[in-house]
């Protein structure tokens, strides 16, 4: 009887040792990926920026093959019924529809020094899809690798069609008596 009461009180203090251990303030990727997910550059969403009117330099055919990172939000916006575009000499004519108007309501738009309108809106934010590793330098420093990719806010953003991919990124972590904070993040494009 006292040999099975000594048998649970050690596994007691054995259990409770581990649990201590596991507390002990590590970083945990669960955490990690938190962190990453609140830090002010991370967190902050992708913006697009169009112009209504004559767009020099980009024809239809460029449009429709969004050739080019920076064109890509003009069939973004067009499969996503907010623009009308029209071929123009050596460029396109690019006009708002009645839903593109409705939406950009609250986009941040003013007029360029040749009268056309130029908006900007966010279309993406970064999602963290998990940590993959954590390394501790010491008690108080950590590194974290971690993959994640675009989330769309709008229908502009899935039409973009960036969300499939997944990026690998990097991020730095500092121990303060309140616990990790992000020192630094490397989203890795």
């Amino acid at each position: 009887m006292r040999s099975t009461i000594n048998m649970a009180l050690l596994l007691f203090i054995g259990l409770l040792s581990v649990a201590a251990v596991a507390c002990s303030g590590g970083l945990t990727r669960s955490n990690a990926a938190d962190l990453i997910s609140q830090d002010a550059e991370f967190s902050k969403p992708r913006e697009e920026s169009y112009r209504t009117g004559y767009v020099e330099g980009l024809t239809l055919q460029q449009m429709r093959e969004a050739y080019n990172d920076n064109w890509r939000v003009y069939p973004a916006m067009q499969s996503a019924g907010y623009i009308e575009a029209t071929d123009a000499f050596n460029g396109i004519n690019v006009t708002l529809t009645e839903k593109g108007r409705r939406e950009s309501a609250n986009w941040k738009c003013n007029v360029r020094y040749d009268g056309q309108t130029e908006c900007r809106f966010p279309s993406l934010a970064r999602e963290v899809v998990e940590v993959t590793g954590i390394t501790e330098g010491d008690a108080t420093k950590a590194d974290a690798t971690f993959t994640w990719r675009w989330k769309p806010l709008n229908d502009v953003g899935k039409a973009m069609n960036l969300d499939a991919a997944t990026h690998q990124g990097r991020a730095a972590f500092q121990k303060y008596d309140d616990g990790w904070r992000v020192v630094a993040v490397d989203e890795g494009r």
